[in-house]
């Protein structure tokens, strides 16, 4: 699964991203959720762009190689900013 924050979750921390949408369900049903979940953040005042979503898609691409995933099974979600990305 491949999360696109919104424009509040900006920056560089690396953490913030995963505080909205799908990272707190994720944090409270953990063992019920049986997927790799990405969450790249997009930088201070950046939007998903032509480059931000390449950089998004490559990090999905080596979780899938790294923990054998199935590239057959992508899904794609956002909110706010992340939900047109």
């Amino acid at each position: 699964v491949l999360f696109l924050h919104g424009s509040g979750e900006r920056g560089r921390d690396g953490v913030k991203q995963t505080h909205a949408g799908l990272g707190p369900y994720l944090r409270e049903h953990a063992t019920d959720f049986p997927a790799l979940a990405v969450f790249p953040q997009v930088p201070g005042d950046e939007e998903w762009s032509d480059h931000n979503n390449r950089v998004a898609v490559a990090a999905l691409d080596a979780t899938i190689a790294e923990f054998g995933a199935d590239p057959a099974r992508q899904y794609l979600t956002g909110m706010s900013m992340g939900g047109y990305g």
